[in-house]
């Protein structure tokens, strides 16, 4: 197990261009290896995830705390469920500075689509009433 810290430890120090996840490491083995310290974290551009919705929501709630993602999260899934819709637009409305560009291919996303446009929508009426006339 020292090994394996070790290499994980020396990846966490590296930047990476591109990644590609099929399997997530499992968030009990990460934390037994490491005593629940901070100290891994990752650092990749462009991060492409898919095979299964299980595979992204465990990176959604367990991975984003170990990866920076500078440009791109891509999600190829043929069907999104409705769990996974739920917590991408939680992580897109409320830590959206995360996941700086989300893309999505082979899937239907109109649902997380109709989400984000409502809030959006939502957010610039509130603003428009709340804001201080313009001319006095």
């Amino acid at each position: 197990m020292i090994i394996i810290r070790f290499w994980l430890q020396q990846l966490s120090n590296c930047s990476f261009e591109e990644a590609e996840l099929d399997n997530i490491f499992n968030p009990t083995i990460i934390n037994l290896l490491f005593d629940n310290e901070t100290s891994l974290h990752f650092h990749i551009q462009t991060i492409f995830i898919g095979n299964d919705n299980a595979t992204v929501e465990n990176f959604l709630k367990f991975g984003l705390n170990l990866f920076t993602i500078y440009d791109v999260f891509s999600v190829a899934l043929d069907d999104l469920s409705e769990r996974f819709t739920d917590i991408l637009f939680n992580i897109i409305i409320n830590e959206g500075k995360k996941l700086p560009r989300v893309s999505f291919g082979y899937c239907d996303s109109s649902r997380l689509y109709d989400l984000i446009i409502k809030v959006t929508y939502l957010k610039m009426v509130l603003y428009v009433y709340t804001a201080p006339p313009y001319f006095e």
